[in-house]
């Protein structure tokens, strides 16, 4: 963390652990000490399968894996045994990976320790250019409010809260905490309806002023909302001036649930997409846009 010497430095971080979903927070730490400004990243395995090769002077990108050994217990009518996965038939390794088979479940994971994974960034390959140039635009660029405000509900509910339209508020938004359920007032436009909903979403989950806006930052940007807290606010005097485990767990919210917002919000959002006509660009295209 000491690395990181100026706000730039720690926007970038942000930016990195509230995107990218394959990876804990502390593998993005590791990974973009290693290796800032990354575009996509994979194993040696992964780009010889799609025909990419990793260049001669590529650099490794060292991230560390849990290693477990995992047991089962096989129900057999009223019989029980506890069998290591990799003892497993192919038929039995079918109905442990099936959800709804309850016969052979999950007994305990023991630790045996860490695995070191290589991985490559994309431009350390021969892959295109033009390929891993093609970047999605924050969907506010390209849409309305209108557009994204369902996917924008059907993100929060997906987090467990629940969305009540109401005639008889005095303000615009209540919530009740006890149901997780978010009472906004009818007759307000959809970018209103969108801020009062984040603003009850980010306010239940974080537990400082600070880490609120931290984590607005984050949807704000990913949606494409104006967002002025890189202005106002100086990340690197705050890393300074706060207690270590109180960073690392204003981080872990942005990875845990900043992400989590992101993804489904990007999951219910591509739903969306296929009721518009839309001809995607790349950030690096000529184009003007009409706000």
């Amino acid at each position: 963390m000491d690395s990181y010497n100026s706000d730039h430095d720690f926007i970038r971080l942000i930016d990195v652990i509230s995107t990218y979903s394959n990876y804990s927070f502390f593998n993005n730490l590791l990974i973009d000490y290693q290796y800032p400004f990354f575009l996509d990243l994979g194993t040696k395995n992964k780009y010889s399968k799609q025909g990419i090769n990793i260049m001669d002077n590529a650099t490794v990108i060292s991230i560390l894996s849990p290693h477990n050994d995992i047991y089962v217990t096989i129900c057999d009518n009223d019989k029980k045994e506890v069998k290591k996965l990799d003892e497993l038939s192919p038929e039995e390794l079918k109905k442990y990976n099936d959800p709804k088979d309850t016969s052979i479940i999950l007994h305990h994971k023991d630790f045996k320790g860490l695995n070191v994974i290589e991985l490559y960034d994309c431009k350390d390959t021969d892959m295109r250019k033009e390929d891993y140039m093609k970047l999605d635009l924050p969907p506010l660029f390209c849409y309305s409010y209108n557009d994204i405000y369902t996917p924008f509900v059907k993100a929060i509910y997906a987090d467990g809260y629940k969305i009540s339209y109401c005639d008889n508020l005095d303000t615009k938004f209540t919530y009740d905490k006890e149901t997780k359920t978010i009472n906004i007032k009818n007759g307000l436009n959809c970018q209103m309806k969108m801020m009062c909903l984040l603003d009850v979403y980010s306010s239940d989950l974080t537990s400082s002023e600070f880490e609120k806006k931290l984590f607005n930052y984050v949807i704000h940007k990913h949606i494409g909302f104006d967002d002025d807290f890189t202005e106002n606010n100086s990340l690197l005097e705050w890393y300074k001036n706060t207690d270590i485990k109180d960073v690392e767990k204003s981080l872990k919210l942005l990875s845990s649930k900043g992400r989590k917002f992101i993804n489904n919000f990007n999951r219910f959002f591509d739903m969306e997409k296929e009721k518009f006509i839309y001809e995607e660009v790349s950030l690096y295209d000529d184009i003007s846009f009409s706000i």
